[in-house]
């Protein structure tokens, strides 16, 4: 119904600031999904790196974890990096 939260208002704003690091990076995006069940997003970027995210935890490091990973490696030779574990980054 119109009006109605689809997600508690916490996880609403973790997603609101994921999508705004990857925007403040200029990461180019082909495609977003989302999964309700698992509260996974997967962000797939015009390089075709997918950058997984879990809006179970507070993603307030990401900037940072994302900007040193794209410091160290370009988006086009990454298959993915993944954000899902608390305070860990995995990226292949």
């Amino acid at each position: 119904k119109p009006g109605i939260n689809i997600m508690p208002n916490e996880e609403i704003l973790y997603l609101k600031t994921i999508l705004s690091s990857v925007r403040d990076l200029n990461i180019s995006i082909s495609k977003i999904s989302f999964d309700i069940e698992t509260l996974d997003l997967t962000v797939q970027t015009e390089a075709r790196a997918r950058l997984m995210f879990s809006l179970r935890f507070n993603p307030t490091l990401l900037t940072l974890s994302l900007k040193d990973i794209l410091g160290k490696q370009k988006l086009n030779t990454l298959e993915y990096i993944d954000f899902r574990t608390e305070n860990k980054v995995f990226y292949k």
